[in-house]
């Protein structure tokens, strides 16, 4: 089968050693970035929280995602 009909991505390659290292940390730094932007929301006051466009109970949902989902959430309306 040819490379080019592939549906999904696949290392061609598995990580080893360092490389591997390097890319869980760089994961892990995601994660505790987006933890911490979260609960900052949960401090911002109104008048912080209308100049990014967003109300507080946006704010409070984005702040009970787990660290590790940062796909966008889709509009509900």
């Amino acid at each position: 089968m040819s490379g080019l009909l592939r549906t999904q991505f696949e290392l061609i390659q598995p990580i080893a050693g360092q490389a591997k290292l390097a890319l869980l940390i760089e994961v892990f730094r995601l994660m505790l970035r987006t933890w911490q932007t979260r609960r900052a929301l949960l401090e911002m006051t109104p008048r912080e929280l209308s100049d990014i466009g967003i109300s507080r109970a946006t704010a409070i949902e984005e702040a009970s995602r787990l660290p590790w989902d940062i796909a966008p959430v889709r509009d509900r309306h």
